[in-house]
């Protein structure tokens, strides 16, 4: 689980920031900041799934990979997880696969 302090709300996301990596459904943005700890914000749209409860679950599994892997993001960074592409329900394949490209987009930092 993440803590709330390492959670970034989309609105505080700093409008002048990098497109550091994009994927096939993820794309990650990267702004620096002035704390000493990163800052996590995910974005997932009415355009990936029209229904509340397939994004709020999109979010949690993406949060909870970042929580996981919190080492391997750089200390005094905002970063931006946007989700794109249509996706329909979410399953154990669709975890796998964002979860891949996240690994993906942190190894690319």
């Amino acid at each position: 689980m993440l803590p709330k302090t390492r959670k970034l709300s989309i609105k505080d996301f700093p409008k002048k920031s990098t497109l550091c990596f994009r994927g096939e459904r993820i794309s990650i943005k990267v702004a620096p900041s002035e704390r000493d700890y990163p800052r996590l914000g995910v974005m997932v749209s009415k355009k990936v799934s029209s229904k509340a409860t397939v994004r709020n679950s999109l979010k949690r599994t993406i949060y909870d990979f970042l929580g996981k892997n919190l080492e391997k993001i750089p200390r005094g960074s905002d970063l931006l997880v946007i989700v794109s592409g249509h996706i329909i329900e979410v399953n154990s394949d669709v975890k796998d696969a964002l979860c891949k490209e996240l690994e993906k987009g942190l190894k690319a930092l």
